[in-house]
């Protein structure tokens, strides 16, 4: 049998409530929260998804932005917010920049992947790509009362 991150997410908050109301406590659940954690990429930030790979089967989300919009860490903060609005299934996010082939103006890329933690070893290089910010984002379910220790990027 296979579970989703977001069946589990959701399974694990109605046992904690179920486990509180017998104790005669009220509970209220917040919704899932996000914990994005910045993955090291070594030397010169030109990761891509590599064609076949495991992230491009498991793709979520694909967007993209003009150069003008966004400068290279924003759109990286910009990218993990939609992970966080996507939701739990969205445990990775790759944030880069790619020349448009015509103006050779920066257009940015923001992909939002399931299927677990990544690192440097499921991405490749590519010459063309600047500005690559991967995250991995957990997912936790808090109760009233409790305070998230999340990262200042969301």
């Amino acid at each position: 049998m296979k579970f989703s991150t977001t069946g589990v997410v959701y399974l694990l908050a109605a046992l904690a409530t179920a486990e509180n109301q017998d104790a005669g406590t009220q509970v209220t659940l917040a919704a899932p929260t996000p914990f994005p954690q910045r993955v090291k990429l070594s030397g010169n930030q030109n990761w891509d998804v590599p064609s076949g790979g495991r992230l491009e089967r498991s793709q979520l989300k694909e967007f993209s932005a003009a150069e003008k919009d966004f400068l290279g860490e924003g759109w990286g903060k910009y990218v993990l917010c939609e992970c966080k609005n996507y939701g739990p299934a969205c445990t990775s996010t790759l944030s880069l920049a790619v020349p448009d082939a015509e103006t050779g103006a920066r257009i940015w890329y923001g992909h939002l992947y399931s299927g677990g933690p990544v690192t440097e070893k499921d991405f490749a290089r590519n010459t063309k790509v600047s500005w690559s910010i991967v995250y991995n984002v957990g997912w936790s379910v808090l109760t009233s009362g409790e305070e998230s220790e999340i990262d200042s990027d969301l």
